[in-house]
């Protein structure tokens, strides 16, 4: 899924998904508890921080970062496979 998408209408591509995996949609998916859970993980206070401050989808877009020069090379090929993966996205 493309985030950007997502972020756009959640309802209408949390259904797509839903049906694409056989699961019933429940509006409960468009909003969660705020603050840590038990499956987050050991990574989760590095990483999950706008997720355990959030109750529901942001429409706020991601911050802009200016990738050093030391590490383009492993961002170009990041982006390469992330191109790669983004062709399976669902798109409507």
């Amino acid at each position: 899924i493309n985030s950007d998408y997502l972020l756009d209408n959640p309802e209408k591509y949390l259904k797509i998904l839903c049906q694409k995996i056989n699961l019933d949609f429940d509006k409960n998916m468009l909003n969660w508890p705020k603050g840590y859970r038990d499956t987050d993980g050991i990574w989760s206070k590095v990483w999950y921080q706008d997720v355990i401050s959030s109750t529901t989808f942001n429409t706020k877009r991601s911050k802009e970062y200016i990738v050093p020069k030391t590490y383009k090379n492993i961002y170009e090929e990041c982006m390469e496979i992330y191109g790669e993966l983004n062709k399976h996205a669902i798109k409507v």
